[in-house]
């Protein structure tokens, strides 16, 4: 099946995805992405760049994944309880700054997700449509210092 195949079976022609990502991104298990979610930002309010994938971030970084962890590079974390991603931020090392918990809600028409991490975890993996203003979405709800 074509990339542009798994694409029309999977979302609503309205999305499509980066052109750079590989065959099998986002995963077939992906759903649509749908529900409230928190993520970390480094801004107030939060811009696009604060929902950057790896792969536009950081892509040296992605060298030591492989399988789905890699294919999750390709795709922004996010959770949806705010308790879960303040546990993340505290494992940050010291001195890494403030950042925001920005909130926000998903639909269809921003792209794919997946339960990622551990099992109780509720880490999800959102793969964006090359259209979605994902940042418009969201509103800074608290700070965070470490």
């Amino acid at each position: 099946m074509t990339k542009s195949a798994q694409q029309t079976a999977k979302q609503p022609a309205q999305v499509t995805f980066p052109k750079y990502f590989p065959s099998g991104v986002p995963p077939k298990e992906a759903k649509d992405a749908s529900g409230e979610f928190y993520r970390l930002t480094k801004a107030k309010p939060p811009g696009k760049d604060c929902f950057l994938n790896m792969h536009d971030e950081n892509p040296k970084r992605m060298s030591r994944f492989k399988g789905l962890s890699l294919k999750c590079c390709y795709g922004v974390s996010m959770y949806t309880e705010e308790q879960s991603l303040i546990n993340a931020f505290d494992k940050f090392p010291e001195g890494v700054g403030e950042r925001f918990i920005a909130k926000g809600t998903l639909d269809p028409s921003d792209g794919l997700m997946l339960k990622t991490g551990a099992p109780d975890s509720t880490h999800f993996t959102i793969w964006l449509g090359v259209d979605a203003e994902i940042h418009k979405k969201f509103s800074c709800i608290r700070g965070l210092v470490k």
